[in-house]
């Protein structure tokens, strides 16, 4: 991990550069590297941020575009006072373009934790980034040190993917790694127990008014959003194990479905 160059606390420097990274104002920022390009990586705020943490935590996308253009892939892996890259950054703020552009740059930077130990990936089941979550589910390995499917953390990533309700990532990632089921995190909290706390994603535990009701049962059980999870489970779900619905579906369908078998396997 790289660590940042650290300006003597002299952050009066480099004012302008971080009211240029604040705003995308990319002109101020390009005289700024030209005159001193040491600028590109330097320390700019008290919470120990490059130009590329403030501009990615603004949503600056054209300006971070640039400015990774200038670093190299090590200079993407600076943290700041909580251990964050500006990939941890993107996926807070659920910036998928800024995700991107730093990934293409540097694979490498989902690995890469913060100080509690989280990803990329975590950062973005927390604040429920579902296009950003879903990227980097298909671009994250479980390599060290980040291990974020079967090390320390990998029970608190489940946990938070139940509770954001992306039930398709889960199933993606229980194909994957079947062990997520049943592993639990520092508080010995796990998947299932996340699902005890949303009773309301299942028919039996919502509570729904006379015509909501009839309207839940004439919905097709067939129903796929492609990418997504339908916002309510239907029949073939954990409580209506019926062998007839679920035989309909098939095994390789890119639709994703909560059935019992996941929890039998």
């Amino acid at each position: 991990m790289c660590k940042l160059k650290d300006k003597g606390g002299d952050l009066r420097r480099y004012q302008d550069l971080h009211k240029a990274a604040l705003s995308g104002d990319w002109e101020t920022a390009e005289r700024t590297f030209e005159s001193d390009p040491e600028a590109k990586t330097a320390i700019i705020s008290t919470r120990r941020e490059t130009a590329l943490h403030v501009a990615t935590s603004t949503g600056q996308t054209r300006f971070v575009e640039k400015l990774v253009q200038l670093l190299s892939p090590k200079d993407l892996e600076m943290t700041d006072f909580k251990g964050q890259t500006a990939l941890h950054i993107a996926a807070i703020c659920g910036s998928l373009d800024a995700v991107k552009t730093l990934l293409k740059k540097n694979q490498m930077l989902t690995q890469i934790v913060d100080t509690e130990g989280f990803t990329a990936l975590h950062s973005a089941a927390y604040f429920d980034s579902k296009d950003v979550m879903w990227h980097l589910t298909l671009n994250t390995t479980d390599d060290p040190p980040g291990r974020p499917f079967t090390g320390p953390k990998a029970g608190e990533l489940i946990q938070v993917l139940v509770w954001s309700g992306s039930y398709d990532i889960c199933l993606h990632l229980l194909e994957r790694y079947p062990n997520l089921a049943i592993t639990t995190s520092e508080t010995r909290q796990g998947m299932l127990s996340a699902l005890t706390d949303k009773p309301s994603d299942f028919e039996s535990g919502c509570k729904l008014h006379f015509w909501q009701r009839c309207i839940y049962h004439l919905l097709p059980e067939e129903v796929v959003l492609y990418g997504h999870m339908p916002p309510r489970l239907f029949k073939n779900d954990v409580e209506d194990p019926d062998p007839a619905v679920n035989t309909q579906i098939s095994p390789a369908s890119a639709a994703t479905y909560w059935t019992p078998g996941f929890f039998a396997s």
